[in-house]
């Protein structure tokens, strides 16, 4: 669905797979592989730092490198700081029905958004899920007074 243009990291290692790839390949800058993806990943790597939260902000900063240098390797490092913050909702995020709702609403666009980027090509709900995890894990440290530290 999405191309593969070469960039300043391609050949230095196996790229993402195909199944992973949420937008074309070095369209907008040579260095940056994913770049909306990547962009969108900043706003949580702020919110993990002003909260001073590493979970969050190491998934953040998993999330800009591993779309910015689309290679497998760092995919996974990637998918580490996603399971991260999930056990992080699961045993810190105290369980109120509003967070229950926010999760489930997360975990249904993240579900949308690989099937149709999959099958469609599309890069938005990608963009759209990055914002969405920023701003309920914003308003998740907002309302609560969690240990983060």
């Amino acid at each position: 669905m999405f191309s593969r243009m070469d960039g300043f990291w391609s050949g230095i290692a196996e790229p993402t797979g195909k199944l992973n790839q949420r937008e074309n390949w070095y369209v907008y800058n040579y260095y940056i592989g994913e770049f909306w993806c990547a962009i969108t990943s900043i706003p949580l790597i702020f919110i993990g730092i002003y909260y001073r939260c590493i979970p969050i902000a190491f998934a953040g900063t998993a999330s800009l490198v591993s779309h910015a240098v689309p290679l497998k390797i760092i995919h996974i490092i990637d998918l580490f700081g996603v399971a991260v913050v999930i056990c992080w909702v699961i045993i810190i995020i105290p369980k109120t029905t509003s967070n229950i709702i926010k999760s489930i609403i997360l975990g249904g666009i993240n579900m949308i958004d690989m099937w149709v980027s999959r099958n469609w090509g599309l890069t938005y709900l990608h963009i759209v899920w990055h914002l969405m995890v920023a701003y309920f894990v914003w308003i998740f440290l907002e309302e609560t007074d969690l240990p983060v530290e």
